[in-house]
């Protein structure tokens, strides 16, 4: 078979190698290139990596050739009969996947956590094991292109705007989160919190779905495996990089790089964890988000504000009414500027609520580099 990758990103470079495995002809094609002219189009099938929009000229050029578009962990989910564990949900996804895979291992499963958390499952599938339960993460532009029954139970944490620069409404947001009904086993079961199910109901018809209350999600989820009590070996999971980490405290400041909060309200949840007073530091590219929702959550809590990047100036005007807000190019020098005016007792708080594509490749990268600033000390 002969395929066409499309970008050759992570997820990109993962699938190459699992395509070349099984013995088919690849051909490449990366989206930093201005031209189609040199695509070649006489192939079977295109694998396209989540970060290449659906209205992309070459997606429009395989359409209209009746070449089929699948993603990435569409072909490795093709390739696996494991058990599979599908999480999506606009917050909360990567830091449940890997306390899922954390819980199984304590009791004596082996498991591993793939897809949108950083490890594509097609470079797991160059090395499978059998005995493995995969913990996938998925995302909205993975949902996109998954259409394998291939999920033995899957969890929506939650659906809240986001990615609307991608989709345009709410409704296609939620309408695609809900999609991975539709790639659960015979059988599987959906869980799914009440208010989403109630909310998007018409986009959930005919699932076998599970709603989790006090119990969790997490509970929920593994209640097949009857692991019996999990509290323990939950209590026991370390929070990721990125996701409101403690990076140092000085001079009485402290410092957390939250760079993961990439939309509204991941910056929300971040503002009701922490005690004030904070000064936040937002900004980078803007998907279509509603910055005035912060305005209410901030007042009185938030000491002052700093944007940057491409947002910068939107997110200035949407909480103009706050004061004082600081408005700068960079990353750089917004973290400079937040430390030298903050004092014992008062947190710097980075918590974006942007992408980080203005600037830097991924929000781990910004967040390495919010991490070097802050302990670079002397130059702050």
């Amino acid at each position: 078979m002969k395929t066409l990758v499309i970008g050759l990103g992570k997820s990109g470079r993962a699938a190459i190698a699992l395509l070349e495995k099984i013995g088919d002809t690849v051909t490449r094609f990366d989206d930093c290139q201005s031209t189609l002219s040199k695509v070649d189009f006489t192939v079977d099938r295109a694998v396209v990596s989540p970060g290449i929009p659906p209205d992309h000229p070459i997606l429009t050029q395989l359409k209209e050739r009746g070449i089929p578009v699948i993603g990435e962990m569409e072909l490795g989910l093709k390739l696996t009969d494991q058990t599979c564990l599908g999480i999506t949900g606009t917050n909360g996804k990567t830091s449940t996947t890997e306390c899922v895979a954390h819980i199984l291992r304590e009791k004596g499963i082996k498991a591993h956590a793939l897809g949108n958390n950083g490890t594509p499952l097609c470079h797991y599938m160059l090395n499978p094991d059998p005995n493995d339960v995969l913990i996938l993460e998925i995302s909205s532009a993975q949902l996109e292109t998954l259409s394998t029954k291939g999920l033995d139970r899957a969890l929506i944490l939650n659906i809240t705007p986001d990615h609307l620069d991608r989709y345009g409404t709410f409704e296609a947001y939620a309408k695609t989160k809900c999609h991975i009904k539709s790639c659960l086993k015979e059988g599987g079961e959906l869980i799914v919190d009440a208010e989403t199910k109630k909310k998007f109901e018409k986009y959930l018809e005919g699932a076998n779905t599970r709603t989790f209350g006090k119990e969790g999600p997490i509970k929920a989820l593994l209640a097949p495996f009857n692991l019996g009590e999990i509290s323990d070996a939950e209590a026991g999971f370390s929070p990721l990089k990125h996701r409101l980490e403690r990076v140092l405290t000085r001079d009485g400041v402290v410092f957390v790089n939250d760079s993961k909060a990439t939309n509204v309200e991941a910056t929300l949840h971040a503002i009701d964890r922490l005690k004030g007073p904070v000064h936040i530091i937002l900004g980078g590219r803007d998907k279509g988000s509603d910055f005035s929702r912060l305005k209410e959550p901030f007042t009185g809590k938030v000491k002052s504000v700093f944007v940057y990047g491409e947002a910068g100036a939107l997110i200035a005007k949407a909480l103009e009414e706050l004061k004082p807000i600081h408005q700068f190019a960079t990353l750089k020098e917004a973290v400079e500027r937040a430390a030298s005016v903050a004092q014992a007792g008062d947190t710097v708080l980075l918590s974006p609520a942007c992408t980080s594509f203005d600037a830097f490749d991924n929000f781990e990268k910004r967040g390495d580099a919010f991490r070097e600033y802050v302990k670079s000390g002397n130059n702050l």
